[in-house]
């Protein structure tokens, strides 16, 4: 499914860098992420408008209301996840046969709504870092630090009204779930 729409909310995972003293994407520490919308970058020639993404291109930033799918990021100690709002196109797919039952989300714009307590995290290491880190992103965006089971509900009620989509229903077909 490759359906375009505009402000539901998804998670993402963003790290505190220490060094630099400001939140990062995990894999890529030169893209920070502020506290008002961040706007995607395209590197491709031609670039894509500033407020869209072309359908052959991989910019966008990259989400899923599902936290198993974003789970590969929990390795770093001082992540946190964040529940983002979405801007402008949305381009929403079933995550790949690994990560049964679950959407990714591509978009042009996202700015940080709330944090999710880290207990989902909790088998991966220093629940004391994650937990300073959550306080210091709420801190940073002033935001709240949410149960995933309301950030779940932030999440299906945007989904519904916006998308016509329940996000955390069996998605027919998935042999995987």
């Amino acid at each position: 499914m490759n359906t375009k729409i505009t402000n539901p909310f998804v998670l993402k995972t963003i790290v505190w860098d220490e060094e630099d003293q400001r939140f990062c994407s995990p894999d890529r520490k030169s893209f920070v992420w502020g506290t008002d919308i961040v706007k995607s970058i395209c590197t491709q020639d031609p670039k894509c408008p500033d407020d869209d993404i072309r359908d052959e291109c991989t910019c966008g930033l990259y989400g899923s209301p599902n936290w198993q799918a974003i789970d590969e990021y929990f390795r770093y100690p001082n992540s946190v996840m964040a529940l983002m709002k979405c801007y402008n196109v949305l381009n929403i797919w079933t995550a790949p046969w690994d990560i049964p039952n679950c959407y990714v989300t591509r978009t042009w714009g996202m700015r940080v709504a709330h944090i999710v307590k880290p207990d989902v995290m909790k088998d991966r290491g220093n629940m004391a870092q994650r937990y300073t880190s959550a306080v210091w992103a709420a801190d940073y965006y002033n935001a709240r630090v949410l149960d995933l089971a309301v950030i779940n509900q932030i999440i299906k009620i945007s989904w519904n009204e916006v998308c016509k989509i329940d996000p955390f229903a069996k998605l027919e077909g998935d042999k995987n779930g």
